[in-house]
């Protein structure tokens, strides 16, 4: 789906593709679009890419000509409505005509270091003068677009392309893809059909020529919560969570009334079950998640973002409250909510057991038999479930993975 993806466009080294896809630094040498696609689309193109990826850093180094005007005065590089107003999109010449301290071009050096331009040093001290360190020091990824369509080559700009390769890589950034084209456009070499972060991003994919669908169609919640026994392999699939921390106390001073009945207390319980009681009880504690949004032909779709909430029901799934809200993250990525009670106004070192999400039905539960050991757990009553939904395309409805709260007790004397 989409094109091919370029490789190092100076070198024979293969370069990843994009995969920061809203905070990559796009840096693109050009010295002119005349009398081409990328000049005609650019204000349509440029609009798009600010509501798709309006924190993404762009970079165009004017490459030097001998004269950067056409006769009626205009630029021959041209630059799109908004230009000038969006903060994360500047080209070299334009800011040093602003006064910063840059040079007006990047030299044609063929090669030769003695002439070549730090393009590097000139983006860093942009980026300072307009109030974009953070941003720039954030950004993991830098991807670089050299046009080729005649005016210039690669080859003309050979020795600032390696530096600047040189201090990326110095300064901890990955190098990573662009696309290839002779449109002289510096706005879709950075477009790729797996960043979709926002409806805005299909029409720009278009816009440059990709046959994506950025359109999310369905929503894959998958429970990676591990439920796993001394000497047996681990499952997914955990739908009892634990809601207190055993093992934290101290095993000659346990809590008193119940808890410190016959068999050691409860804080053993695990010592008597587990091989790795720390670790079980650990994992028994976690509500672990991942969401994944595909599109209507089952690819997956990056960059999508997750709401996760939790809701409660006191009529076994008739009827629904909201009791949570987890907050976001991006479809791929996983989601970790311990439910211990200390986090939600409890107290693990206390017999009497608190938790917001019980509230009054705390002393609603089911007291069973814990198989293979001396002891109880309490499963309560109250269903809960995690929910998840994409804030961008509510129409894609919601899904969700129903859970119980549980605790182990030593029987009562």
């Amino acid at each position: 789906m989409g094109r091919p993806e370029n490789c190092n466009c100076c070198g024979e080294d293969v370069v990843p593709p994009i995969t920061s896809c809203n905070d990559v630094i796009c840096i693109a040498f050009i010295d002119e679009n005349l009398n081409s696609t990328g000049r005609d689309t650019a204000d349509s193109k440029f609009a798009q890419w600010v509501k798709a990826f309006p924190n993404r850093i762009l970079f165009v180094v004017d490459v030097y000509r001998r004269n950067p005007l056409r006769p009626d005065g205009t630029p021959v590089l041209y630059f799109p409505n908004g230009w000038n107003s969006h903060n994360y999109a500047f080209n070299l010449r334009g800011e040093f005509q602003r006064g910063v301290s840059v040079p007006e071009f990047c030299n044609r050096d063929n090669g030769d270091i003695g002439s070549r331009t730090d393009v590097w040093d000139a983006l860093s001290t942009i980026a300072a003068d307009r109030g974009l360190t953070t941003d720039f020091n954030n950004a993991t990824e830098v991807s670089v677009f050299v046009d080729i369509s005649g005016s210039m080559t690669a080859a003309d700009v050979t020795a600032a392309y390696n530096l600047l390769v040189s201090e990326l890589e110095s300064a901890g950034k990955t190098l990573v893809s662009s696309i290839s084209n002779k449109q002289e456009d510096y706005l879709c070499p950075f477009i790729t059909s797996n960043c979709c972060p926002n409806e805005f991003a299909e029409p720009l994919q278009t816009l440059c020529g990709l046959s994506s669908n950025c359109t999310p169609a369905i929503i894959q919640l998958n429970n990676r919560s591990i439920l796993g026994y001394a000497g047996y392999t681990p499952v997914y699939g955990r739908s009892n969570f634990l809601i207190r921390e055993y093992l934290d106390f101290d095993p000659d001073n346990p809590p008193n009334g119940d808890w410190n009945a016959s068999f050691g207390g409860v804080e053993n319980v695990f010592n008597r079950a587990y091989g790795n009681p720390g670790l079980e009880e650990t994992n028994q504690q976690q509500l672990v998640f991942m969401t994944k949004v595909v599109n209507s032909e089952g690819a997956e779709l990056d960059f999508i973002d997750i709401a996760y909430f939790i809701d409660y029901s006191d009529d076994d799934g008739n009827t629904w409250t909201q009791i949570d809200d987890l907050g976001t993250k991006f479809s791929g990525q996983t989601l970790t909510q311990s439910v211990i009670v200390d986090n939600f106004g409890g107290d693990s070192s206390s017999v009497t057991t608190t938790h917001d999400w019980l509230g009054a039905t705390v002393n609603n539960y089911e007291e069973q038999n814990w198989e293979g050991t001396f002891d109880t757990k309490w499963r309560y009553d109250r269903t809960f479930r995690i929910r998840v939904n994409l804030p961008s395309y509510p129409d894609v409805g919601s899904v969700a993975y129903e859970f119980r709260l549980q605790e182990y007790r030593v029987p009562k004397t």
